[in-house]
Formats: structure tokens, C-alpha cells, sequence
């Protein structure tokens, strides 16, 4: 998904052009889907159960 928001990739011969989104956090609660995720973003996901994250601490973001 993160990748299709920010498009800028090739996929089955046709071109996803740059988007103007920026990924500024990421999480998922499960250690390998996180570890598939960080090798393939420079940005990084860290575990953690959605519930717990704080959204008061997060910069300003257009979608959550």
C-alpha cells in the first residue's frame, strides 16, 4: 500500500509515476512482515500494536 501511495516505480511494463505523498511513519505488529518492509523502504517500520501509537506525538500528515 505505502508503495502505491507514493508511487515512482515500474510494474508489468507500465510506469507509476512519482506521487507528492511522503511516508513519515509506519508500523505493523508482525516482526517479519516489519523486517520484509525495512528491506525494501528507506523509511523504516517499527512493531507495534496500532492501538498503542500516539498520534499527538506524529508530524502533520494528510492520511493516517
Amino acid at each position: 500500500m505505502d508503495l502505491g501511495l507514493i508511487g515512482g516505480f515500474d510494474y508489468l511494463n507500465q510506469h507509476y509515476a512519482q506521487n507528492k505523498y511522503e511516508i513519515i511513519y509506519a508500523v505493523d505488529n508482525d516482526t517479519h512482515c516489519t523486517k520484509i518492509y525495512n528491506a525494501n523502504f528507506t523509511h523504516k517500520a517499527e512493531v507495534k500494536d496500532v492501538k498503542d501509537i500516539d498520534i499527538s506525538i506524529l508530524p502533520d500528515f494528510d492520511v493516517l
